[in-house]
């Protein structure tokens, strides 16, 4: 009887530690992907930039001409206003920039603006990447 109890808890012991790896090796191979996939969409950041030129405000909107520099479309662009009394509000806007390409943009903002940051987001398998290394900055935002 004590033969067939402990090849029974051998065997327990083997389903158990199986099942262990197996789920330790699942979880394990998925962080690793989901790494490597970050890292991917990361590295696509290296292909997109943008330039700002022709930019003003007045009391409602802020003009921008966006010009794509790099070699991947621009789908969207995230902005940072900040006001002259340091309130801070952000806008996502459809952008559709391709590269080589001008668009001249006109965003509704309520005062005068201080600061804005211009963050330009990709589309890749349905999911957005957002370039934040890829910012630009204006600062003295002058009255049209």
């Amino acid at each position: 009887m004590s033969q067939y109890l402990s090849w029974i808890l051998l065997i327990l012991f083997a389903v158990g530690l199986s099942s262990f790896m197996l789920v330790w090796t699942r979880n394990y191979v998925k962080g690793q992907s989901d790494d490597l996939t970050s890292r991917a969409d990361n590295a696509m950041c290296d292909d997109v930039s943008l330039n700002l030129d022709g930019y003003c405000q007045n009391s409602q909107t802020l003009n921008m001409n966006i010009t794509n520099t790099n070699l991947l479309t621009i789908a969207y662009l995230r902005l940072r206003f900040i006001d002259l009394y340091d309130n801070i509000a952000d806008k996502k806007i459809e952008a559709d920039i391709s590269p080589g390409d001008t668009e001249r943009i006109t965003v509704l903002k309520q005062g005068t603006l201080r600061q804005v940051r211009v963050v330009p987001v990709m589309i890749n398998d349905k999911k957005e990447i957002i370039c934040n290394g890829k910012g630009v900055s204006l600062e003295e935002i002058k009255q049209c």
